[in-house]
């Protein structure tokens, strides 16, 4: 019965090197430095040499155990390979030995335990620190220190093992705190009702660089944790500070009666989620969505003369203000080009473009002929002006705005 050493001693990373080349070779980091990929190997030392070489290296790697370190047995192979001189391929080839070849697997197997041990570390370090985090949700019955002290064992911190759902809680939150130190995001960390959104959801705040003092002022003014998200994912996608805005958003608050604070606050909150999901809403739900959203703001401004300027700022900024409907509208009516992308027109900060000159005669022009017509015709010609040369005709062209 054959052993999966046997393969690799034998033909098995030949064929697999012949057929894919080594794994170095499809590096695209590895700029212009100097590499010897598996054709040129075959080159120098020949098909059979060739073979034997890589087919040893393969042996004394798996000796070594590299791969239950977490090494692919390819590219050890490949990263010795290229650390040999041409003399020292050839002599091992040859069945000479070269007593540095042991030097570099030795060199890789203290690599491969160093990077392992730091990643346990680091693994039980976010471990804790997520099943901590979750514990202050108040979910899995038993004391923060308790639970985090026994994260290893995956109980729950009173004596009870911890269910598949919070398990699977566990790990998003453990995922999610692994994004936020990625990404600089370390206030993220106090907010448990954020790291249950998931990595995702991180991920989108740190898309917008969404700063904690940002984040205070939407939960001052109401705002869910999922709004928030979704605020940020829309900002991604339509352009704008998130930030900013957040400054925005508060002063609108300010300006409003605490009745009205709350309307304000739903009405964001509800436009965030309808567009701002992690797949972007379809031109028609994000048309719908924007209508209900002018909708309910207007209906405050009606209430609040004081507010307006406010609320039309903050309009502005999400883009949703009437004004800039229109000059979409306009756009898209005068536009040869019917299908443009709605949802970019919508996005657009743009004031709609006039119509190109060529779309219709200057003005100028005919109302000079309209009223030079008369001078030259016979009088009773001038009191009956033909058909096509009417008025009408001649102050409003087709084709043009008024």
């Amino acid at each position: 019965m054959s052993t999966a050493t046997d393969q690799s001693g034998d033909t098995f990373l030949a064929r697999r090197f012949n057929f894919l080349g080594f794994p170095g070779e499809r590096d695209k980091t590895r700029g212009a430095m100097p590499y010897t990929s598996y054709a040129d190997l075959r080159a120098e030392l020949g098909d059979d040499n060739a073979a034997a070489l890589v087919s040893k290296v393969g042996v004394l790697v798996q000796k070594r155990g590299l791969e239950a370190l977490g090494v692919p047995l390819p590219h050890a192979v490949d990263r010795i390979v290229q650390s040999l001189t041409a003399d020292e391929r050839r002599t091992m080839a040859e069945g000479g030995t070269v007593p540095r070849v042991e030097s570099l697997i030795s060199a890789e197997v203290s690599q491969a335990e160093a990077q392992q041990k730091l990643a346990r570390a680091n693994a039980d370090d976010i471990k804790a620190a997520a099943i901590g985090q979750y514990a202050a949700l108040g979910l899995l019955g038993g004391r923060k220190g308790d639970i985090a002290g026994k994260a290893d064992n995956g109980n729950a911190g009173n004596g009870r093992e911890l269910s598949s759902y919070e398990r699977q809680q566990a790990e998003q939150v453990s995922k999610a705190l692994a994004v936020a130190e990625k990404y600089g995001l370390g206030w993220v960390a106090n907010n448990p009702e954020l790291l249950r959104l998931g990595p995702s959801a991180i991920k989108a705040l740190a898309d917008v660089h969404l700063e904690n003092e940002s984040y205070e002022r939407f939960k001052r003014g109401g705002l869910s944790d999922k709004g928030i998200v979704g605020g940020a994912r829309y900002f991604r996608r339509t352009g704008g500070d998130f930030n900013e805005y957040s400054k925005s958003y508060e002063e609108t608050k300010k300006s409003l009666p605490a009745a009205d604070q709350d309307a304000h606050a739903r009405a964001v909150d509800g436009y965030f989620k309808a567009v701002g999901g992690e797949k972007p809403p379809t031109p028609v739900e994000e048309e719908a969505a924007k209508k209900e959203f002018n909708k309910k703001m207007d209906e405050i401004g009606e209430r609040n003369p004081a507010a307006r300027k406010h609320i039309e700022h903050e309009k502005e900024q999400l883009r949703t203000q009437k004004k800039e409907e229109k000059a979409v509208k306009a756009k898209a009516s005068a536009d040869t080009s019917a299908n443009d992308d709605l949802l970019a027109s919508i996005n657009s900060s743009s004031p709609a473009p006039a119509n190109k000159v060529s779309d219709a005669k200057p003005a100028s022009a005919t109302h000079t002929a309209a009223a030079e017509a008369p001078a030259t015709g016979k009088k009773d010609d001038a009191a009956k002006p033909k058909p096509q040369q009417t008025a009408s005709v001649a102050a409003k062209p087709k084709g043009m705005s008024v």
